[in-house]
């Protein structure tokens, strides 16, 4: 499955070129109702779907994946007065996807090898993942089922007054994400070189010495990582957006957008409640398995979803825009200013931390195992038992996480430098709090 190389030369030497065949359809009917003349009502409805080869980095490596996705969308706007509009949506989305390697449920080719510790279900039949630091990673695609859908609500108040345009909204949000896949059910071995390095009096690795593929051709990996066995998950969180905004126009030539806006997102708790944390003391040397519901040593009571939600994500936003009068000097230049700051936050990261939590134990098997003098990894032998009292969950977050947040701010002087040119000056800064960070 490594390819020989087909170029000259000892880097740069092998080029794929391929055909990747797709197919897809899509059908989509939108229908637009004027109740009377203040009841408006809209209803869309999209499906899509797509057949395709992916290639990975070497021929022999390849998954066929298909898709289904399906959006369905009610909208009423009542025109209250000259001055009032309320519109109000539904929108259901579902997405399914479906990919497959060439050799599930057929060839087992990383049990055939003799590799030991791994998963046996045919549908995860292929290569282990090798990873190695100068050469192209072996990647052969792990089979994955995917249905998501997501219910929304939205409502939206719009009111004009002469130099007002004032917004106001809400929404609740259901989420489902249901999938079914192993996230490395074959192993993960990556080869550094360590292993055929010569070594100094001290034991240390002598810079210089060692190769990866060498490493791998004797199968003595550096480190090893298995995931593999609660294939199913299904996760439910709920989300509530609130804002306002005001568009305040105080002169033909100066205007100010304002508003406010206060988003939370529950984490995504697991309707069977197969995830689980560790319960970390201060200076990481005591771990302790927590499962949905339950009281760690360290930080006490767990919820649900084994973190907790941060419901302090609110998120100002203002800018404004400025046309100096036209006199003097700013008559033959016209000059436009600009500026603008907003806070957004990162509530998109609750679905990686929640399938970081996912297969584990004990609802399945979970390692990363780092070679040593007392025991030496293989690639047969990549997982050897453990003393049943080993924590071997390979995944930990806070319990009381705080989402990332980043503030943007930007200011823009947009000149007329001559009949045909415009010249524009901008700074932009942003400065990020809470961002995550991976020991």
């Amino acid at each position: 499955f490594f390819p020989l190389p087909n170029l000259p030369g000892m880097v740069q030497n092998f080029h794929l070129q391929t055909r990747v065949p797709t197919s897809s359809d899509r059908f989509s009917v939108r229908i637009i109702h004027t109740i009377s003349p203040k009841l408006n009502f809209q209803a869309n409805y999209n499906l899509s779907e797509t057949r395709s080869k992916t290639v990975q980095t070497f021929p022999e490596l390849f998954s066929r994946s298909e898709g289904r996705g399906q959006l369905v969308m009610l909208g009423l706007t009542q025109t209250l007065t000259r001055r009032l509009i309320n519109d109000s949506r539904v929108i259901f989305n579902r997405n399914r996807s479906r990919s497959l390697n060439q050799f599930a449920f057929r060839d087992d080719i990383a049990g055939d090898l003799g590799i030991t510790g791994i998963s046996a279900d045919p549908v995860n039949y292929g290569v282990p993942q090798i990873g190695l630091t100068n050469f192209s990673d072996v990647n052969d695609p792990v089979p994955a089922l995917r249905r998501n859908q997501t219910v929304r609500l939205m409502d939206n108040l719009s009111y004009s007054l002469p130099k007002h345009t004032l917004r106001a909204g809400i929404e609740l949000r259901r989420q489902q994400i249901n999938t079914r896949t192993d996230p490395t059910p074959r192993g993960s071995f990556n080869f550094t070189g360590v292993q055929t390095s010569q070594l100094t009096a001290t034991g240390q690795p002598v810079p210089g010495t060692g190769w990866d593929f060498a490493d791998f051709l004797i199968g003595l990996p550096q480190t090893t990582t298995q995931r593999f066995g609660s294939s199913s998950t299904y996760f439910r969180s709920w989300g509530f957006v609130l804002f306002f905004q005001d568009d305040w126009r105080i002169n033909p030539r100066f205007s100010i957008n304002w508003g406010i806006r206060y988003e939370i997102l529950t984490p995504p708790v697991e309707k069977f409640n197969r995830i689980a944390n560790l319960d970390l003391n201060s200076d990481l040397t005591q771990a302790v398995t927590v499962l949905p519901g339950g009281t760690g040593p360290f930080h006490g009571e767990f919820p649900r979803a084994l973190v907790r939600t941060d419901k302090n994500n609110w998120a100002p936003r203002v800018a404004i825009a400025w046309k100096p009068a036209a006199k003097g000097w700013f008559t033959k230049h016209a000059l436009t200013v600009r500026a603008g700051y907003s806070m957004f936050y990162n509530t998109s990261i609750y679905t990686q931390l929640m399938f970081g939590m996912a297969n584990q134990p004990p609802f399945a098997q979970a390692q990363s195992r780092i070679t040593g003098a007392s025991q030496v990894l293989t690639l047969q032998n990549g997982f050897p038992p453990v003393p049943p009292s080993t924590v071997r969950n390979t995944v930990a977050i806070d319990p009381d996480y705080q989402l990332g947040n980043a503030q943007i701010w930007n200011a823009s002087l947009e000149m007329q430098a001559t009949q045909s040119t415009v010249v524009t000056l901008t700074y932009t800064g942003t400065k990020g709090t809470h961002l995550d960070r991976l020991r």
